[in-house]
């Protein structure tokens, strides 16, 4: 059975074994219709929280299945709620900027091919790019376990190569060799054509 991490839900199987959620919270409990992520179920959910529901994360906003909607849905989790402050804001300052270029397109479509992409347009700054490329990989997975995908489409998708103090050193030493033997071909050179002049 899928465990649905937002806060405050709990699940489980009736007798028919059919799944059924529920809204628990200061004593009072809710039934939730539907599936995470659909109309139904978040408007239940936004009701059974009343005023305290975060009004900037409102699903109303939001169309089923898109990305937006699962970021809606992540930064509700309890998950995302047992992080640290600081940890939630270096999260959002990232999930925020993937979901502002694509917010609107759909969960389910997102493909490997379409991950590597989006990394590679930020290979120029690998750090920056491994960080987004764990934010996209935890939406993904928290995707998978809410059963808004059945697979993890950065799976296979590997880190941008960060250059290390070595490979700066060895780069940089190789520059120096081929500086050095181009100098010492430019020095060589009048003697060189002198010598060749004799063959000729």
């Amino acid at each position: 059975m899928t465990r649905i991490r937002l806060a405050y839900v709990h699940e489980f199987r009736d007798r028919h074994g059919k799944p059924r959620r529920y809204f628990r919270r200061n004593g009072k409990q809710t039934t939730l219709p539907g599936i995470p992520g659909s109309p139904e179920f978040m408007a239940a959910y936004e009701a059974a929280f009343g005023d305290d529901c975060p009004k900037e994360l409102g699903a109303s906003r939001t169309k089923p299945g898109t990305i937006d909607a699962l970021i809606v849905l992540f930064y509700r989790s309890a998950a995302f709620r047992r992080l640290a402050p600081i940890t939630q804001a270096t999260y959002r300052n990232i999930i925020e900027r993937f979901r502002a270029e694509h917010g609107d397109k759909r969960v389910a479509m997102l493909k490997r091919e379409h991950v590597r992409q989006i990394i590679d347009a930020r290979a120029e700054t690998p750090v920056a790019a491994n960080n987004y490329l764990a934010m996209i990989r935890m939406l993904m997975r928290f995707a998978v376990e809410t059963g808004l995908r059945a697979d993890d489409p950065t799976g296979g998708v590997k880190k941008v190569r960060v250059r290390s103090r070595r490979d700066n050193f060895a780069t940089n030493t190789r520059a120096c060799a081929c500086a050095r033997a181009r100098l010492s071909r430019r020095r060589a050179g009048p003697r060189k054509a002198a010598s060749w002049s004799r063959w000729s």
